[in-house]
C-alpha cells in the first residue's frame, strides 16, 4: 500500500508538472508565432504604404512603427518580397521580383491567383505571407517570404521541447528521490496505527479471557442465566472484532511486501469454503447455489484466497433474509485469470451511490441490520485488501434488491 501511495504521489506530481509545462510551452510558442506574424504583417503594411516597395531609408518610416517592428538599417536588405499588380479583370500586368531570388514570374502569378481565389485580404501560402490591396480598379498583391521566421520558430520549438524534456526527467528523478520523504508522515502514521491495532488487540484479549473465565465460574456456582449468556455473547463479539482487526492489519502488511505466489486451485478452495458454510446456511434457513468451473488455477497466496471467499460468502449469508438463496459462481477469465461472484438478496438494499463505500473500513450501509447480524464493517475492506494485493479488481453491483460482489483476478 505504501509503495502504491508513493507512486501515486509521483504520478500526481509529474502529471501536474507536465500539465504546467505543456501550458507554458503552448503559451510561449503561441506568443512567438503571433509576434512573428504581427511583425511580418507590419512590414507588408509598410510596403503597401510606399506603393509596393520597402523604403531604402528605413529611418524615414514612422518612429513608433520602427520601434514596434524593430526595424534597422539592414531591414530593407534582409526582407525578401515580391509584388504582383492586377488590372480590373484580375489579370497580372506587372510582377516585381527585384527583392527576391528563387521565385520566378510564373510562380508569382500562380501564387497571386491562389491568393485571389482564397477571398482573404491576408493569409499565408507556402512560405509566403500575403496581403491583397485594392488600387483603383486593379489590385496590388504583396508577398513576403517568411522562410527565415518559420525556421526560427521551428528551432525555437525544438530547443524549448529539448529543454522541457530534460527538465521534466530531471524533476522526475528528484521527485522519485524525495518522494519517500514526502510520504514519510503517512508511513509513520500507518505504522503507528498498525502497532496500535496489534498492541490493543493483544492487550484486550487478556481481560476478555479473564471475564470469560469468571463467567464460567459464576455459571458453575450459580448456574446459567440470561446475564451470563449476554456476557458470553459480548465477549465472543469482542474477540471476533479483535480477530478481524488483526487479520486486516496482517493483510495490509502482506500487501505491502512482494511475495512469491504459487499456482492455486481456486475451484477447490471455493468449493471447500462454500461447503463449509452449508450448515450455517441451513441453520439460518437459507440456501447456497454453487456453480464452480473445475480446474480454475491462478498464481496466488492460498490462505488469502480462502479468506477472500470466506469473507464474501459470510457477508452474503449475514445480510440476506430467510428463505433466500446465496449464489456463488466461479469461472475462468481471460484465459489465465478467474472471475468469482457472490450474490444475495438484500432486505434493505444500499443506494447505488453507497456501493463503493461498502469496501471502506467500518462502513455499514444499514447499521441496525449490521448489529443484528454481528457485522463490524471490516470484512469487505479485508476482501478489497486481498484483491489489491493480487493486482485484481472487486466491484459491487445492484440489480433490484439483489447485490453481487464480483472479483476479477489475473
Amino acid at each position: 500500500m505504501i509503495r502504491r501511495l508513493r507512486w501515486r504521489f509521483i504520478f500526481s506530481a509529474m502529471s501536474a508538472l507536465l500539465l504546467v509545462m505543456m501550458t507554458l510551452l503552448g503559451t510561449i510558442n503561441g506568443l512567438v508565432y503571433w509576434q512573428n506574424i504581427d511583425k511580418i504583417d507590419g512590414l507588408i503594411d509598410l510596403i503597401a504604404t510606399h506603393e509596393g516597395r520597402l523604403p531604402q531609408n528605413i529611418h524615414a518610416a514612422d518612429g513608433k512603427l520602427r520601434k514596434e517592428l524593430k526595424l534597422s538599417a539592414e531591414t530593407p536588405y534582409e526582407t525578401r518580397y515580391f509584388t504582383v499588380r492586377l488590372n480590373g479583370e484580375d489579370r497580372p500586368y506587372a510582377v516585381n521580383l527585384s527583392n527576391i531570388a528563387g521565385t520566378g514570374s510564373d510562380r508569382a502569378k500562380i501564387l497571386a491567383r491562389m491568393a485571389l481565389n482564397s477571398d482573404k485580404a491576408r493569409g499565408s501560402l507556402d512560405h509566403f505571407r500575403y496581403r491583397v490591396i485594392q488600387e483603383g480598379k486593379g489590385k496590388l498583391l504583396i508577398f513576403l517570404d517568411t522562410q527565415n521566421e518559420a525556421n526560427f520558430r521551428r528551432e525555437f520549438i525544438r530547443n524549448s521541447l529539448s529543454v522541457s524534456i530534460a527538465a521534466f526527467f530531471a524533476t522526475f528523478i528528484l521527485v522519485v528521490l524525495f518522494s519517500k520523504r514526502a510520504v514519510q508522515p503517512i508511513i509513520d502514521n500507518h505504522n503507528l496505527q498498525r502497532r496500535f491495532i496489534s498492541d490493543a488487540g493483544h492487550e484486550l484479549k487478556t481481560p476478555l479471557s479473564i471475564i470469560s473465565a469468571n463467567v464460567d465460574i459464576l455459571e458453575l456456582t450459580g448456574g446459567q442465566s440470561e446475564w451470563t449468556e449476554s456476557i458470553h455473547r459480548q465477549v465472543d463479539r469482542m474477540n471476533s472484532l479483535i480477530g478481524e482487526l488483526l487479520k486486516l492489519s496482517t493483510m495490509e502488511d502482506r500487501a505491502m511486501r512482494p511475495r512469491d505466489y504459487e499456482l492455486q486451485d481456486l475451484s477447490q478452495i471455493t468449493e471447500e469454503i462454500a461447503q463449509s458454510f452449508q450448515p450455517v446456511a441451513q441453520h439460518d434457513k437459507k440456501a447456497l447455489a454453487i456453480a464452480i468451473e473445475p480446474n480454475v488455477r491462478i498464481l496466488a497466496d492460498g490462505q488469502s484466497l480462502a479468506n477472500l471467499v470466506s469473507v464474501l460468502v459470510d457477508n452474503a449469508l449475514k445480510y440476506s433474509p430467510q428463505d433466500s438463496t446465496v449464489e456463488i459462481a466461479l469461472h475462468s477469465h481471460n484465459r489465465q485469470g478467474a472471475r468469482l461472484s457472490v450474490s444475495n438478496t438484500c432486505l434493505n438494499p444500499p443506494n447505488v451511490a453507497e456501493l463503493n463505500r461498502l469496501f471502506e473500513r467500518f462502513y455499514r450501509a444499514d447499521p441496525s441490520r449490521a448489529r443484528q447480524s454481528g457485522g463490524f464493517g471490516i470484512g469487505l475492506s479485508m476482501a478489497k485488501a486481498i484483491v489489491q494485493a493480487h493486482k485484481g479488481q472487486v466491484t459491487a453491483d445492484l440489480q433490484d434488491d439483489r447485490i453481487t460482489f464480483t472479483v476479477l483476478l489475473p
